[in-house]
């Protein structure tokens, strides 16, 4: 688990570093990954809660 959260940490909280004066599809689509997978996350935590 702490691997895919480090795994989302570079793909969707590292390109904030770029963000200034990004366009508008740029901060939309680092939302929407980092949307997509905090969901995973989110699902694979309660697995291992329940376990």
């Amino acid at each position: 688990m702490i691997a895919q959260w480090d795994a989302m940490d570079r793909e969707a909280f590292d390109p904030h570093h770029g963000l200034p004066g990004a366009t508008v599809a740029t901060y939309q689509q680092v939302l929407e990954t980092y949307r997509q997978r905090s969901r995973e996350l989110r699902l694979m935590a309660d697995r291992y809660m329940a376990a």
